[in-house]
């Protein structure tokens, strides 16, 4: 519409009946297949992917169901620029993501999760998802402190007119027993009110003796939509993780290389069954609102309350060298509660100036964090790695940390996204305040910290007829720094920057995606060893990440589809009064996979889908120090699934499926943090579930 031309109220009100159901459908309509076409995670508007500036990967609901994946990690590990799970997956603690180098922040719709340390980063719950969306590079004009590699925005599953039913039943490798549920629908006959509830509950051992992996999730959500132009959804969530001991680092002779007696068996178990525990709740209440003023105006309001308590007590290697065959242990607890309040607001405006259609965004968003931190930590007995033998009498160690947290973070950020004629570019800033203080109850002492940033973004796309979209941009990050200098200055926020350029293709009447991009990242303001005063930092660190990543998706037929990926990554520590040259670590040359799935059409085969995938990680470095070097993997995953209908018209509704992943049970090291610590990789699990949907 031309601002010029003021349509009749009729007019109007037939623009917005047109416009709402095109938005819905561009965010929902491409759920069906493995390829994905908008995100909201680069703009929080419904831009299509191929005009948005920035490399970002989509794995959508077909791809979840299809892989069966288990964790965010999982469900990211086919994607370019992305290692999921990097840690091999084995430690169920965490859903560790590297997005271009650097540890990657969660969102769960747009909102961030809440992050305590390290009993405090969730593993969400991906039954429960949607679609998951992986956004490259600097995001901070947008979403406020964050890493420059990137963020994961997690979708949930949220109310639909579409009637859902479904059950699953799985059992698996570890004694897994599991059962899940996904029921939706309208409420009335005009769909007006809408339901959804989602459940799981899981009984699991692990590849670790004595290892734990129960979890209960229940997500109750339910809309209000009394109109195309307004719609209110609330959403809840609760999540209980029972994982005993997950803290099984070993040290890296036994496992990493071989020990005078050999290698310490995949299944070694450091703790103590009768004192080792991980009890982790999460829960989630919040909603979304949105209500659509003319063809012009659009409002929203996202808000989510979290809370995360963690109680965790185990006994672990201590990390001194092992004498023979004997093992050095300590004992340890943590005691954590995080509690958060996240609300964006959001008004998008629609309109054209002269022959330039804009989409501007002006948004207000602020989050609060209340953190509680207890930590405590002992010898305890030593244990034979050779001959273990559990049962000693273990008490909770006396609290050695003690810190409480508040942080109270306000953004202000206005975007435009314009279009001409075949050019697409986005402009957008953002300034953001950042206040924390951190109670040292232990010693009774306070440190306050106050940071403001200024963070911008602008991109350049040219949308050609045959689908191709070649596109360059530049953004910006900031990430605040808890402490302080010798002199008690405070830390100013590290920062970051990325230039990128790539190109995007997606073929004219052929469902697929291709994306070939380039960038240089930097991150400033590391904090690095004062040389001149032992025991404390000065920030003068730069690390810098250049990379190259290809990824594509397609549904080449009925039949055929597939995702491959390659990433090229050179990481350096570009200054550091320690590192300076190495290799950042966790961070290979070379990473690559190919997924690849088959449904039979016809035939006596028909029903029957298959799907294999393999993945590629180069050698990498552990630490910064640039001391462990973890060898390459090549790992294989598979999946089976059958449609019992095929079988018997009665089994209407019926599925099988297996899924498998590491299918040659390879053994490895998945990452080791230092020279005293290394951890196993996931084994092979395979798990078969039937399921039934009418």
């Amino acid at each position: 519409m031309n601002i010029t031309s003021i349509p009749s109220e009729t007019q109007a009100e037939e623009n917005v009946k047109m416009l709402a159901p095109i938005i819905v459908q561009a965010e929902g309509a491409d759920e069906s297949t493995y390829v994905a076409k908008t995100s909201r995670a680069a703009t929080k508007t419904a831009t299509s992917l191929l005009e948005t500036p920035q490399a970002i990967s989509v794995v959508t609901k077909t791809e979840l169901e299809a892989r069966n994946v288990q964790s965010v990690g999982e469900a990211v590990r086919y994607n370019s620029g992305v290692l999921g799970d990097y840690w091999g997956g084995a430690d169920l603690r965490y859903d560790k993501t590297l997005i271009r180098g650097f540890d990657a922040a969660q969102y769960l719709n747009g909102l961030k999760l809440s992050e305590g340390h390290f009993a405090g980063l969730g593993r969400p719950e991906p039954y429960g998802l949607q679609r998951v969306e992986v956004l490259k590079g600097p995001s901070s004009v947008l979403y406020g402190q964050n890493a420059p590699g990137g963020l994961v925005n997690l979708v949930s599953k949220k109310p639909t007119a579409e009637t859902i039913r479904e059950i699953n039943v799985s059992l698996g490798s570890s004694d897994r027993r599991q059962g899940s549920f996904d029921f939706g629908g309208a409420i009335d006959a005009e769909g007006e009110f809408q339901y959804r509830l989602v459940g799981l509950a899981r009984d699991s051992a692990t590849q670790t003796d004595y290892g734990k992996n129960n979890r209960q999730y229940i997500a109750p959500s339910f809309s209000w939509e009394p109109s195309s132009d307004t719609k209110f959804t609330i959403l809840g969530s609760y999540l209980r993780e029972d994982l005993g001991n997950q803290v099984n680092v070993l040290p890296p002779i036994g496992t990493l290389t071989h020990a005078p007696f050999g290698r310490i068996p995949t299944s070694f178990y450091t703790g103590e069954p009768s004192f080792d525990k991980f009890i982790r709740t999460s829960k989630s209440i919040g909603y979304e609102f949105q209500h659509r003023f003319d063809d012009v105006w659009t409002f929203r309001q996202n808000f989510r309350h979290d809370r995360q308590d963690a109680d965790y007590r185990y006994v672990s290697y201590s990390g001194a060298p092992l004498v023979g065959t004997t093992m050095r242990r300590k004992r340890s607890f943590v005691d954590q509660n995080v509690s958060s309040f996240a609300v964006d607001n959001q008004a998008e405006a629609e309109f054209s100036i002269g022959r330039v259609d804009h989409d501007v965004m002006i948004g207000l968003d602020y989050r609060y964090i209340d953190s509680s931190f207890r930590f405590g930590t002992a010898a305890a007995s030593s244990l034979d790695v050779a001959n273990p033998v559990y049962g000693t009498l273990v008490q909770v160690p006396p609290t050695t940390r003690s810190e409480q947290t508040d942080q109270h973070q306000a953004g202000l950020y206005i975007q435009d996204q314009m279009r001409l004629d075949k050019w697409a570019f986005t402009l957008s800033g953002r300034y953001d305040m950042v206040d924390s203080s951190t109670s040292n109850r232990l010693k009774n002492t306070v440190v306050d910290q106050d940071d403001e940033k200024f963070t911008w973004r602008a991109g350049l796309v040219y949308l050609a007829d045959n689908g191709l979209a070649p596109y360059a941009s530049y953004s910006t990050s900031f990430e605040p720094t808890p402490g302080s200098d010798f002199g008690g200055t405070a830390f100013e926020p590290t920062t970051g920057e990325q230039y990128e350029i790539g190109v995007k293709y997606q073929p004219i009447g052929f469902d697929s995606f291709v994306t070939l991009s380039a960038y240089d990242l930097t991150q400033k303001n590391v904090t690095t060893s004062d040389p001149d005063n032992p025991g404390f930092d000065v920030q003068t660190g730069e690390t810098r990440v250049r990379g190259i990543e290809l990824e594509g998706v397609a549904v080449l037929n009925d039949s055929l589809s597939l995702k491959a990926s390659y990433t090229y990554m050179d990481g350096k520590v570009t200054e550091s009064n320690d590192y300076e040259g190495n290799v950042p670590a966790q961070i290979p040359h070379h990473v690559a996979s190919l997924w690849v799935d088959y449904a039979f059409a016809d035939g006596p085969l028909e029903g029957l889908g298959i799907g294999a995938g393999v993945r590629y990680v180069d050698e990498r470095f552990g630490d910064m120090a640039n001391k462990m070097e973890l060898p390459s993997i090549t790992l294989v995953d598979a999946t089976l699934r059958y449609d019992l209908e095929k079988l018997a018209p009665e089994l209407e509704g019926v599925n099988f499926r297996v899924n498998a992943s590491n299918l040659f049970d390879k053994t490895y090291v998945g990452q080791c943090a230092s020279t005293r610590y290394c951890q196993y990789g996931a084994r092979r699990t395979v798990t078969a579930s039937i399921g039934y949907k009418w």
